[in-house]
């Protein structure tokens, strides 16, 4: 190739040119923010970003960019037509932008490429003039002819179109796509649009009748408040009306009631108006009298004062007769039939605590309590499980063992000759005992041998032991020291046969018992010893032994109230006598109660047709 200076420095500034503007370039491209790849289409609010942006790189190819955007499109947040409509309006306007924005792409590229062109001519012209440099050290290897450039220069353009045709073919498609997307969501839109209006119409008829349901419930609610009102209002008309029957109903009988009454009224008055006449007629006669009485006066003040006079004397005799002959005790007295049953009573209730065996400080002695209920013969097998009449042979066998002591003392014919002094004050009460006997006895004997015509000698003996056995019953046993012999021997025996049956482990109930047994057995002395003899006729009291039929008059227990069931019932244990006078008559008007037997029942164990009546006679302790 021939040496050419010019073609020389041409080819050595051309690459310098080409350098500088390639740096220029890469310069200018890394100022620019790299964009992502891909179509990213953003649909802003309408109300806040009007605007869309779009983005378009060439990394993706145009199908995987429709892909992107169909698959954006898609996942719109567009429910609504108005939203629906803004969302195909910035779908259309990104597509003619993504057209502008090709457009400008080749139109830069062509000022560019006009712009090189330029500096080429420029430089060769600049290179005429200047001499050629030798000492130059930029030698190139090569001699590049400005035909070669050219050549290059419209190489790399047609390569750039033919890129730029290729991405504008794929765009192309990409905007076909994306219209024809367009156009669905278009459609789509349209269908979503007459959905809505649809809606908006169903919705406006809800609301309507909503609003009409609502007067409709707020009418009802006002009629039914009415309703309310006047059901009120004829509740109260009824009563009303009611009221006004049941007056009507009573006029008949009041009208009734006034003709009888103006009739009687009528009656009254002419009997009145008799009475009258009679009054008159009686004033008059009453005046003729007064005129014969007047000397009769002084005659009548003086029988009278001689009549009262003697009825003071009368008086004053019956008084003495009569309490001599009156063997009913007054109520106030201490052994009246009256306090004789309170007293039980409360007999009864100390009797029940002292004979208890609830409580964990109490222990039941098996073997013994089963002998002493088979000894009542009573059909109760285990008695550990049965307290309830395991307490009430407790106490019939408690009461029955101070009875049975009190006999032995009261009864005991042991002459007390050689008794100390002492001694003979301890039997103060067995002595009257024996000594009442012996002188109603005598005057007993007395009475039937001499005769007379007073009523005092039959009573005598009554009044006589009344009052003995009513001194008794208040100072019997009561010592200065309050501890009588008896009295502590007996104390020591009750609760020595009362521990055989149960034993009490806490101390303090121990000694509380103590007290009272003590107190029991006072009590049990002064009914049954004193109480009873001091009644008329004497009392008495009788057991009722077990197998015996019930008998509502004499017996009581908690399961006895009066009913059919009591015909398949007998008593199991009584754990108190019945008391009074008489109580062994068949004939229930001649006994005279005190006090009715507790007993214990039990299913009956023999037919009615050989059913025995097993009961035991009347005792006492002093007769």
């Amino acid at each position: 190739m021939e040496y050419n200076e010019t073609s020389y420095y041409a080819t050595e500034d051309i690459n310098d040119g080409k350098n500088q503007q390639n740096s220029k370039n890469q310069r200018r491209r890394s100022a620019r923010p790299r964009p992502r790849s891909g179509i990213r289409v953003r649909i802003a609010n309408p109300r806040t970003n009007p605007q869309p942006r779009i983005s378009t790189t060439s990394r993706n190819p145009p199908d995987r960019q429709q892909q992107r955007s169909s698959s954006l499109i898609r996942s719109s947040p567009a429910t609504t037509t108005a939203d629906a409509d803004m969302y195909n309006y910035h779908q259309l306007s990104s597509s003619a932008y993504n057209n502008n924005a090709y457009e400008r792409n080749d139109h830069e590229y062509n000022n560019t490429y006009e712009q090189n062109s330029r500096a080429i001519e420029e430089q060769r012209e600049h290179w005429k003039l200047q001499p050629p440099r030798s000492h130059n050290k930029r030698i190139s290897s090569r001699i590049i002819s400005s035909p070669s450039i050219e050549q290059r220069i419209s190489d790399y353009k047609s390569n750039k179109k033919l890129e730029q045709a290729l991405q504008w073919q794929g765009m192309t498609e990409t905007v076909k796509s994306l219209e024809k997307e367009n156009q669905r969501i278009l459609e789509n839109s349209r269908t979503l649009q007459a959905r809505n209006d649809s809606l908006n119409q169903e919705i406006g008829q809800l609301s309507s009748e909503n609003h009409n349901l609502v007067l409709e419930i707020h009418d009802l609610k006002s009629r039914l408040s009415e309703i309310t009102h006047l059901t009120s209002e004829n509740r109260n008309l009824v009563r009303e009306i009611h009221d006004l029957k049941s007056r009507l109903n009573e006029i008949p009988l009041l009208t009734s009631e006034n003709h009888d009454l103006a009739l009687e009224i009528h009656s009254l008055k002419s009997r009145l108006s008799e009475s009258h006449v009679e009054n008159q007629q009686l004033i008059k006669e009453k005046n003729s009298w007064m005129q014969k009485a007047g000397n009769a006066d002084l005659l009548a003040q003086d029988l009278s004062n001689e009549n009262r006079l003697l009825k003071a004397e009368t008086t004053k005799y019956q008084s003495a007769l009569g309490k001599a002959t009156n063997i009913r005790l007054a109520d106030n007295d201490n052994n009246s039939s009256i306090n004789l049953i309170k007293d039980i009573a409360e007999l009864q209730h100390t009797l029940k605590y002292f004979s208890q065996l609830k409580g964990k400080d109490i222990k039941i002695n098996g073997e013994n309590a089963l002998n002493l209920v088979k000894k009542y013969n009573c059909q109760c097998d285990d008695p550990q499980q049965n307290k309830s009449v395991l307490s009430a042979v407790l106490q019939r066998h408690i009461l029955d063992k101070i009875l049975k002591e009190a006999t032995e003392f009261f009864q005991n014919q042991k002459s007390n000759n050689n008794d100390n002094e002492g001694d003979e004050d301890n039997n103060l009460e067995k002595n009257i005992v024996e000594k009442t006997k012996d002188i109603i006895s005598i005057i007993h004997r007395f009475v039937e041998t001499r005769h007379g015509t007073d009523n005092i000698a039959a009573v005598t003996p009554i009044h006589l032991r009344q009052q003995i056995y009513g001194l008794l019953s208040n100072r019997g046993f009561a010592t200065a020291q309050n501890h009588h012999p008896f009295l502590d021997n007996l104390k020591t025996t009750v609760i020595e046969e009362i521990d055989k049956y149960r034993t009490i482990t806490n101390e303090t109930r121990k000694q509380e018992q103590e007290r009272r047994a003590e107190k029991l057995i006072n009590e049990t002395l002064r009914i049954f010893c004193f109480g009873l003899p001091a009644q008329e006729p004497p009392a008495q009291y009788m057991w009722i032994e077990a197998g015996s039929e019930i008998q509502s008059s004499m017996m009581e227990g908690p399961e006895l109230g009066g009913g059919e069931d009591e015909e398949h019932l007998e008593v199991e244990v009584c754990s108190f006598p019945v008391i009074g006078a008489n109580t062994n008559e068949k004939d229930n008007s001649r006994r005279q109660i005190y006090s009715k037997a507790k007993v214990h029942t039990r299913e009956r164990m023999s037919d009615k047709d050989d059913y025995v009546v097993i009961s035991d006679t009347p005792q006492s302790v002093i007769f």
